[in-house]
């Protein structure tokens, strides 16, 4: 086996590095594989897996989000990098099976030979939970669905923890929307590429085990993200005053439930021990998710102004 690493070093304005494994001799295609890290302590495991590829020929881009601007700019710095004509996206914290990426080329191609109007295929996440896959996305009054549902083989969305795209798919939507970046991006990349005219599928027997474990201080940072990414998927896909409702209601339920919550510990009324703590929730928490909605809102604010454009 033939491996070649490039190394960029961390104070660049992209640190990176590049692994391009070269096993045997085949005729499929060449795959770049991009993984954005914050160097959580899962991505050893996860660079292990991939080195362990049943396939001939592709490069692991993993890119470092030094400067906290999320996974959205990291992948699409990395696309810039990829020699690939495929893109396989894959979470830091996932390990691949030995056939992962494999079943999902040949589904791929399987799929391209049914259709020309493909724009993606993903695998299936195996938690602790048991597997899932995400195939439907539906506005809700206030909020986002995401149902499972294992049967369906087409999809609306996928998840960018395991899936394979066309580069020159990613590149015709124009990648990720970097303001929408660490939750619901791939939500908005999944809604850009289908109402591009492409279609979405799911490959049953590509599989990687997503482990899914939260490291010290990400939770607040999701629920941060979450409200305020929830709010800009509101005004791209729905409305504008689907979106300002939806950010008053989520920051104004968030910050009473933050005031109960504080309150009830400081009265001792609450411990965090207690099943019924799970429906009031954290108070720094749920302030993460007021500010993030908040932040939501005074983005939605300069909508007006024509700073923001969906």
């Amino acid at each position: 086996m033939y491996c070649k690493v490039t190394y960029c070093e961390k104070n660049s304005k992209l640190p990176y590095v590049k692994f391009e494994f070269e096993k045997f001799q085949s005729r499929l295609p060449y795959v770049s594989i991009i993984v954005a890290t914050r160097g959580r302590k899962a991505l050893q495991r996860c660079l292990q897996s991939l080195k362990m590829l049943a396939y001939p020929k592709y490069e692991v881009i993993i890119v470092y989000d030094a400067y906290r601007k999320g996974p959205g700019y990291c992948r699409n710095c990395a696309l810039k990098l990829a020699k690939g004509d495929l893109i396989h996206f894959i979470d830091d914290d996932a390990i691949a099976e030995p056939d992962n990426l494999l079943n999902l080329v040949n589904s791929l191609s399987s799929l391209n030979k049914r259709n020309n109007a493909v724009g993606g295929v993903q695998g299936v996440l195996i938690t602790h939970r048991g597997s899932r896959i995400f195939n439907k996305v539906s506005f809700t009054q206030f909020g986002l669905n995401l149902m499972y549902d294992p049967s369906l083989q087409e999809t609306e969305i996928i998840t960018t923890c395991n899936a394979l795209l066309p580069k020159s798919v990613l590149e015709e939507v124009g990648g990720f929307d970097e303001r929408i970046s660490y939750q619901y991006d791939d939500v908005d990349l999944s809604l850009k590429i289908r109402s591009a005219g492409f279609k979405l599928y799911t490959a049953l027997n590509a599989k990687v085990h997503h482990e899914g474990v939260a490291e010290k201080g990400e939770i607040p940072d999701k629920q941060f993200h979450a409200s305020k990414n929830l709010i800009l998927l509101y005004y791209k896909w729905v409305s504008l005053r689907s979106a300002l409702f939806l950010g008053a209601f989520l920051f104004l339920a968030n910050a009473m439930l933050t005031f109960t919550a504080t309150l009830l510990l400081i009265t001792k009324v609450l411990k965090t021990s207690n099943p019924i703590f799970g429906r009031v929730g954290l108070p720094h928490i749920r302030l993460q998710q007021a500010l993030g909605a908040l932040y939501g809102l005074i983005i939605l604010k300069s909508v007006a102004k024509g700073r923001f454009k969906a």
